[in-house]
């Protein structure tokens, strides 16, 4: 091998580390923050439907709501919140 082939493969390896470094560096941090918002939306959801069971006088479905995805998910359809 000469060393100008040495040079080009040294090169490639260092180019592809390089972009594989980036790349994957910008697909974490856009996943972080997409994950982040999600969790976000779905708390200011959540608070929303606390929010509107308090002041319907619905206490006893707070606990049901916390406890249980199904009764949780149709409460966000009847209170037009999903």
């Amino acid at each position: 091998m000469t060393l100008l082939e040495r040079d080009e493969r040294m090169w490639e390896q260092g180019y592809q580390e390089g972009f594989n470094e980036s790349f994957n560096k910008s697909f974490n941090e856009s996943f972080n923050e997409s994950f982040n918002e999600n969790i976000k939306i779905g708390e200011n959801l959540f608070a929303s439907l606390i929010i509107k069971l308090i002041e319907d006088g619905r206490r006893e479905d707070i606990e049901r709501a916390a406890n249980d995805e199904e009764y949780r998910h149709s409460l966000y359809v009847e209170y037009h919140l999903k």
